[in-house]
């Protein structure tokens, strides 16, 4: 008997997350306000203008590799285009085929980094959709020094200008105006996504 209870409690919850998920990429809105003015906090979902961003300080990112070994991502020789993204994230998978061509057709020109939310199930996830380049796991996405970047919606790229500052950020998967911005930006034509089946 508890066990029909806990599975309609989590097929109840699993319906719900479907719903918000499904408003926030079709409407494009956020289910949160930020009337103070203040980034949204990792909680939160939704794209957001990245014209906001353009300009803050991006400062450097403590993180771990997939094998243990600590590392703190920041700015070198060449311009970061950082890609953060959770193996959960349906739409980060969906946009899989936009950072393959991004990373393709740019590479060399950036230095490509990955951002996981969470460890749990990245392997999994890596080998089933490849990206073209290291992802590393957030030592604490939730860092007072990293409010700048704004993190919100996964999947969110961000181009980081040898300065050390936000140049370009687009918050959630590349579809409609985020796409052509997008696609202006780096001067070329992306996939989009591919169609629910």
């Amino acid at each position: 008997m508890k066990a029909a209870r806990v599975d309609r409690v989590i097929f109840v919850l699993l319906l719900g997350s479907l719903a918000v998920n499904a408003y926030v990429g079709v409407t494009g809105r956020s289910l949160f306000a930020h009337s103070s003015g203040a980034p949204p906090a990792l909680t939160e979902t939704g794209p957001y203008d990245s014209k906001q961003l353009a300009g803050r300080a991006a400062p450097p990112i403590d993180t771990v590799r997939l094998n243990g070994d600590s590392v703190t991502v920041a700015v070198a020789e060449k311009p970061l285009l950082l890609y953060v993204m959770s193996p959960t994230c349906g739409w980060c998978l969906r946009n899989t085929a936009n950072i393959q061509t991004i990373a393709k057709a740019s590479g060399s020109k950036y230095r490509l980094v990955g951002l996981s939310l969470i460890r749990n199930g990245l392997d999994d996830y890596l080998r089933d959709h490849p990206i073209p380049f290291e992802v590393f796991v957030f030592k604490n996405a939730q860092d007072p020094k990293l409010a700048s970047y704004g993190f919100g919606a996964t999947p969110t790229m961000y181009v980081v200008s040898l300065d050390g500052k936000i140049e370009r950020a687009w918050g959630g998967a590349l579809q409609g105006g985020s796409l052509r911005d997008a696609e202006a930006f780096f001067g070329f034509t992306l996939p989009g996504l591919p169609t629910a089946s």
